[in-house]
């Protein structure tokens, strides 16, 4: 899996420590006072954050080209418009505030590919045995959903750094809560398999009752992943006026540390066909293409079920396509690290009340998502979402 390095947050990150000695070797202004009738100040954040997750890749087949080569297929996730609140006390007298944010994300991809006849597509999230109608781990056509979930919870406080004439900072601490799920579920179809006729007497009188039960059953496979974590964070804001003191340039870089639960699964099924001996024994017919002088024995029973005295030596009753199924889960504990940054502009407008905000904001989750394929194999990644938001600020009280 391919892991997402947050530039857009080192860039900030250098920019902002380049910019805050500069600003603390101006002369020091006073702080403003809060005047909220000394019981503090109430503000709604109401915005909307239109972001887009990287590191969610998932690869449900690899397609076969003609010089034998392969390619992965990969879902691609589009942007995603969320909305995302926060509200705030601000104490009196500048003795610094309290806020709770919430934001939640949900996406999802589809991808769905159907070549009748070539089997091109190599059932990369299927069980390994007897995958494909021919027992070779291909389809001709398969379509796959893959969906992530995102939901987090802040609290913190904070407090004026410093204040100059030309930047001010605000540091804060709180709690973070993250919930993180991603799935993907993924079918496997043999459109045109190159299976023998089922023709009487073989099948008696119930040929298309029979046709039905021995039509191929897509190979199936579904994997997911929550993880739930909770921890510290910490950071820095800081604003910079661009016209008086109406709008202004804020940007913010934090950091959570969350420790959590992890729990990972698997489940896949594969068809198959069996033969019924005239003793009562079972056993796997050959798949299509197979060279054996048993798989021979197969075909000739298939094509044409030898008849003996007006009645076929075996009937297509004896064949039956059967599922095998396998299923994983997994559960352990997980330390993720939460990169938070932003850029953006602000504008107080005339009226008191309201302010508009927008901007740039990328959050990475490190090791935040975890893949179990079907050997139980276990592939840890990372999700970063970017994108523009805005909004507006209500001062309540």
């Amino acid at each position: 899996m391919r892991h997402c390095k947050p530039a857009f947050g080192l860039v900030l990150a250098t920019w902002l420590v380049g910019a805050a000695p500069a600003a603390l070797a101006q002369e020091e202004a006073p702080a403003e006072e809060t005047q909220a009738g000394g019981i503090g100040q109430f503000f709604l954040d109401v915005g909307f954050w239109t972001s887009q997750p990287t590191g969610l890749e998932f690869s449900p087949a690899l397609e076969r080209g003609a010089n034998g080569s392969f390619s992965s297929v990969n879902h691609d996730y589009g942007t995603e418009t969320e909305d995302q609140y926060r509200i705030e006390y601000r104490l009196p007298s500048n003795r610094g505030s309290f806020s709770f944010s919430l934001y939640k994300h949900t996406g999802e991809a589809q991808l769905t590919e159907r070549t009748p006849t070539s089997f091109q597509w190599f059932e990369a999230r299927a069980l390994a045995s007897q995958a494909g109608v021919n027992n070779d781990g291909f389809a001709d056509g398969f379509t796959s959903v893959s969906g992530t979930r995102l939901r987090e919870w802040r609290a913190t406080y904070s407090h004026e750094a410093f204040r100059t004439p030309r930047i001010t900072g605000t540091w804060y601490i709180g709690w973070h809560r993250v919930e993180d799920s991603e799935t993907l579920n993924a079918d496997y179809f043999a459109i045109a398999p190159s299976l023998p006729p089922i023709l009487p007497p073989a099948c008696g009188s119930n040929c298309t009752d029979k046709a039905l039960t021995l039509a191929p059953l897509p190979d199936t496979a579904t994997t997911d992943s929550d993880f739930e974590g909770r921890g510290l964070l910490g950071g820095m804001d800081f604003e910079l006026p661009l016209w008086k003191s109406r709008i202004v340039l804020e940007g913010g870089i934090g950091l959570s540390v969350l420790r959590g639960d992890h729990d990972t699964g698997y489940f896949g099924s594969n068809s198959l066909y069996t033969l019924t001996e005239e003793d009562g024994s079972v056993r796997v017919l050959c798949p299509s293409g197979s060279s054996s002088a048993t798989c021979a024995a197969d075909y000739a029973l298939f094509d044409d079920f030898e008849v003996v005295n007006g009645q076929p030596h075996f009937t297509i009753d004896s064949i039956n396509q059967v599922t095998i199924s396998e299923s994983l889960a997994e559960a352990d504990s997980q330390t993720s690290e939460v990169l938070d940054t932003r850029i953006g502009v602000r504008w107080r407008t005339p009226y008191k009340r309201l302010e508009a905000f927008g901007g740039f904001r990328q959050t990475h989750y490190a090791d935040a998502a975890v893949t179990v394929e079907a050997d139980g194999d276990r592939f840890t990644h990372s999700v970063t979402y970017e994108g523009f938001f805005f909004g507006v600020t209500f001062r309540l009280y």
